[in-house]
């Protein structure tokens, strides 16, 4: 999922299978803030690489809100799949915090999970991450199917992920990308960086634009509009200009999707917010004429989704 090389998954392997044995020493019996460091410890006394023996004690970073995440590609691995175990495992039989409880550190463990893969740069779906964690415990009696687990853990980390971005980025903004797409968490963060930089004047514009054109999305039928010319003998200037700019911004956002360069495809959906305004000013989208009013219809689903695709402007507008 990750693209990582082999070397770096052998080391990550080798180190998983040792990264919990020193738990059940005396010594971190004894003094348990020492796991991990005690197990590297004893790896490099038995003859262990230096690279398998680190990743013992770094994939439990991060402990906490202050401290870093882990440096290396194969620990930072290991401190995924720990995490994603623990979570799923817990998460399936109905071990969820609620309130203030979290007395397994769940919320913690999804939080180290989210800062490992954004500090990484990581383009890592959560959704798939989970069913393969899910698919471990084959042979486990578990209360919830791989369906409900997934479902309430995605919606688990949507909070956190919430949380981490607001911090640094217009909870708009924030709020906007998650609910285009919230599976990868690098991602999100990339749209939102990015709607938060366009002017907030601009973003509200867009918001209230938008929100009318979802609302009309909701009753269009499938499929793809035609040249309004097409259905109707006397067509607006403004509907030919509002069909033409959409194909020139469904060419743009879709290139610009491919790319991740958000900052251009968020620069057209700006620029395409006044000629949709403008439309809306000059045309009577449920038009008398059933076929009219049917490819007007589905030119306002089509942009909905395209524009959705990236963020939903529709939520800042409130």
């Amino acid at each position: 999922e990750l693209g990582l090389g082999d070397g770096v998954v052998k080391t990550a392997l080798a180190g998983a299978a040792l990264c919990k044995c020193d738990l059940v020493t005396l010594m971190v019996g004894e003094l348990p803030e020492l796991q991990g460091e005690m197990g590297t410890a004893y790896a490099l006394a038995q003859g262990v690489s230096a690279d398998v023996a680190t990743v013992i004690a770094e994939h439990y970073q991060p402990r906490g809100a202050d401290d870093p995440t882990a440096p290396s590609d194969a620990a930072a691995l290991v401190a995924l799949a720990a995490r994603f175990d623990t979570l799923v495992g817990c998460f399936a039989v109905g071990q969820v915090p609620t309130g203030a409880a979290d007395p397994l550190a769940l919320r913690r463990a999804a939080l180290g999970v989210l800062r490992t893969v954004l500090d990484k740069g990581w383009e890592l779906s959560l959704s798939a991450a989970v069913a393969s964690a899910y698919a471990a415990y084959s042979g486990v009696k578990l209360d919830a199917d791989v369906g409900e687990t997934s479902d309430k853990l995605l919606a688990f980390f949507k909070q956190r992920l919430r949380g981490l971005l607001e911090q640094e980025v217009a909870v708009g903004a924030v709020d906007a990308c998650l609910a285009a797409q919230a599976d990868r968490p690098q991602d999100v963060a990339l749209r939102a960086r990015a709607l938060a930089q366009i002017d907030p004047g601009v973003r509200a514009l867009a918001g209230e634009v938008f929100k009318r054109a979802a609302n009309i999305a909701k009753d269009a039928p499938e499929g793809e509009p035609v040249a309004p010319g097409e259905v109707a003998a006397d067509v607006h200037v403004t509907e030919r200009a509002l069909f033409a700019a959409f194909a020139e911004l469904r060419q743009a956002v879709g290139a610009a999707h491919q790319s991740r360069d958000y900052p251009s495809a968020l620069g057209a959906i700006a620029g395409f917010a006044p000629v949709l305004g403008r439309y809306f000013d000059d045309v009577l989208v449920m038009a008398d004429d059933p076929r009219v009013r049917d490819n007007r219809l589905k030119l306002m689903r089509q942009i909905h989704r395209t524009c959705s695709a990236i963020a939903h402007f529709n939520v800042l507008a409130g």
